[in-house]
């Protein structure tokens, strides 16, 4: 099953019919340039220069299949660790999703960070504190509406939503400048007939254009590191250095890796590295580039070739000299009891890695409110009597503090109390191909959560 995203000419109200085409005639990349339609494609490579022509229709979808679900481990700990961020759609082709921690290297996985979905489909940047990101909810085949949604990096609750008129904030590629706060990228024109380099004000739901872009060398992300130094890597792998003012570039070298959907790509001063994320129908994962050189390697793998876009590194997941996260984390309710326990083993290390010694004060956190806390050592393991106040799945999260401020959050789910049995699938008997007037009903084996139940009261 294949869903499509329609991206149409914006008007007053962001929406403008089409004619529907089908989405079964192939398009090569020439023809797109010139034909007078682009039709919706199984795949959206973004080397494919998006003509906008009466229909305006573009397509930017993905074959559908999770990458939000992975396993949740903790991430490992090393000298160069950050705080890897970026926004993973629900499914592919989706313009919800969520911001995860992003693996950087083996071992590591996805996480999700916000705890409720985002609108997305064209990147995302980081700005002091505020998350952008434009999006198009298809309403029709051949129409959507178009969108630049802000979100708090705290809470990751919207704080603005704006119409747009035009496709002038739409881009391939953007990049914060740290010195100065200002967004650069690689932008589709209003009209989207052509790429733009520009800088954008999202907070004003503005662009400026700087020069135009080779239509043949669109950029596949871009980063700018702690001097001000753009670098851009186009569609080719091949990465260059920017002249902010003029967009001129200078080749640095070939990356040697590609990417057909859009992914997103940073700047790591702890590490000075550029980090880059690339999505294809076989592979997905992160690399890093060396930005004097264009040499890249490999970090991670991505599970479920999981597409990230909008990369950004958040502030630290705590102080160095706070407690490490909680480990051997284990929720125990037995029985369909809604009385049990979490339990969890308190490091002798702090966050950075030194020796601890002392107390560190504990909370678990459920139900929206804190169900137990107290005081434990370093090393020391704890099981907390949690009470429930009602049967369901359920989110425990455990924090360590001492004066240095708290570790990050560990956290285990799990189904308490007793499970709701799946509704029984009703079935006819037929002989000779005539239906019986009997109507059986199968045993029920099966139950809508996994949880406990006693077979002999079903």
């Amino acid at each position: 099953m294949k869903k499509y995203l329609g991206l149409v000419t914006a008007a007053v109200l962001c929406m403008t019919l089409a004619p529907s085409v089908s989405a079964h005639r192939k398009v090569s990349p020439q023809e797109a340039m010139t034909s007078a339609y682009m039709e919706p494609k199984p795949a959206s490579p973004i080397y494919k220069f998006p003509t906008r022509a009466p229909s305006g229709l573009l397509d930017f979808s993905r074959e559908l299949h999770s990458t939000s679900s992975a396993p949740v481990k903790a991430p490992l700990k090393a000298p160069d660790d950050i705080n890897l961020l970026g926004y993973v759609p629900s499914a592919a082709g989706s313009y919800y999703g969520y911001i995860q921690s992003v693996p950087y290297r083996d071992g590591s996985n996805f996480s999700t960070v916000s705890p409720s979905m985002l609108y997305n489909t064209w990147g995302g940047v980081e700005v002091n504190g505020t998350y952008y990101t434009v999006y198009q909810m298809a309403i029709s085949p051949t129409a959507a509406y178009s969108y630049l949604s802000a979100y708090n990096t705290t809470t990751w609750i919207s704080t603005k939503l704006t119409p747009l008129s035009d496709f002038s904030l739409f881009s391939t590629a953007l990049a914060k400048d740290p010195v100065t706060d200002e967004v650069y990228g690689c932008f589709f024109s209003a009209e989207m007939d052509r790429y733009e380099f520009g800088v954008a004000d999202f907070e004003n739901a503005t662009r400026a254009t700087i020069s135009e872009i080779d239509p043949k060398k669109p950029w596949a992300g871009c980063a700018i590191d702690n001097s001000g130094k753009l670098f851009a890597v186009d569609v080719s792998g091949d990465l260059y250095s920017v002249d902010k003012s003029t967009g001129a570039t200078t080749l640095v070298g070939s990356t040697g890796v590609t990417t057909k959907y859009f992914a997103g790509m940073c700047y790591d001063a702890k590490g000075d590295r550029i980090l880059r994320a690339v999505c294809n129908d076989d592979n997905a994962g992160l690399y890093q580039v060396n930005p004097a050189t264009g040499e890249c390697q490999l970090l991670a793998d991505f599970p479920d070739k999981a597409q990230v876009m909008g990369l950004f590194i958040g502030a630290p997941l705590a102080d160095d000299a706070a407690p490490e996260v909680p480990a051997d984390v284990k929720a125990d309710f037995p029985e369909g009891s809604l009385t049990g326990k979490v339990s969890f083993t308190v490091p002798a290390v702090t966050f950075g890695g030194a020796a601890a010694e002392g107390e560190v004060d504990w909370q678990v956190y459920g139900y929206y409110q804190v169900l137990a806390s107290g005081k434990a050592g370093y090393g020391e393991t704890v099981e907390a009597d949690i009470t429930a106040p009602y049967a369901g799945q359920t989110t425990f999260q455990i924090t360590l503090s001492n004066e240095a401020g708290p570790s990050p959050k560990a956290s285990v789910s799990c189904f308490i109390g007793k499970g709701t049995p799946a509704i029984p699938i009703p079935y006819v008997t037929y002989a000779d191909g005539v239906a019986t007037t009997a109507l059986s009903f199968k045993k029920v084996l099966c139950f809508r959560k996994a949880c406990y139940f006693i077979a002999g009261e079903v």
